[in-house]
């Protein structure tokens, strides 16, 4: 795959290990809330975690709805301002814990030293300009050739493909002339296809299931390598 000119990563689960974060941070968030509404712990976090899932699954990742939408399920609400102060936190918390993998910066080094354009093609996490901030702090300024955040730059998340096609047509390379990374299967590969760039799929773990056979799986970005 010579032919390749830029490679584009996702973020989160890509670059970041931000699971233990988001973990952490939903756990104090939940922790905050069951103490302003006397709800209990456990069914306030199972709640959370459902709707956070669904609406996740459905393109909407603003922390602000998720709390909304577990305290209707209570019929409970709480002030605005009270739900903007414990998303605010909620994101300290996030980016205080975000730690890159381990590859992360050695392989980006090399593909940069090697000439290829790399940028990040990541969704929104909801509020605007919040994944832009949390990018910054994990990765030195202007290191990326472009970053485009679906959803704060276009009007829709992955998988939709107006985001992929923003990096080809901010980069004027064509599509098959891009790879992008990332590590979910809906958002990165089958959007990716749709768009008309190679995908890969990137699966630390190793846990996969329901994903085609002609997909470019790896398990860290060192394996990337074999694919360029």
């Amino acid at each position: 795959m010579n032919s390749i000119e830029v490679i584009s990563f996702d973020f989160d689960g890509t670059l970041a290990n931000t699971a233990p974060a988001m973990e952490k941070a939903v756990t104090i968030l939940v922790k905050n809330i069951s103490s302003l509404t006397n709800i209990s712990y456990k069914e306030l976090y199972k709640h959370f975690i459902a709707i956070s899932e669904d609406f996740s699954r459905k393109g909407n990742y603003s922390r602000h709805t998720w709390i909304r939408k577990t305290l209707e399920h209570f019929n409970v609400s709480i002030r605005d301002s009270e739900i903007t102060k414990l998303v605010r936190e909620y994101w300290i918390i996030v980016v205080e814990n975000t730690r890159l993998y381990a590859d992360v910066m050695e392989i980006l080094a090399w593909l940069k030293k090697k000439g290829y354009i790399i940028a990040i093609l990541t969704n929104t996490d909801g509020s605007y300009g919040i994944k832009r901030k949390r990018i910054a702090e994990a990765f030195p300024k202007n290191f990326f050739d472009i970053i485009v955040v679906a959803g704060d730059d276009t009007e829709k998340p992955k998988p939709h493909v107006e985001a992929f096609y923003m990096l080809t047509k901010t980069l004027n390379v064509e599509p098959e002339k891009i790879m992008h990374v990332g590590d979910d299967y809906l958002s990165d590969v089958v959007g990716g296809l749709k768009a008309g760039v190679i995908p890969a799929l990137i699966s630390r773990e190793g846990k996969l299931s329901n994903v085609a056979k002609n997909t470019i799986v790896i398990r860290s970005l060192r394996e990337l390598l074999m694919y360029l």
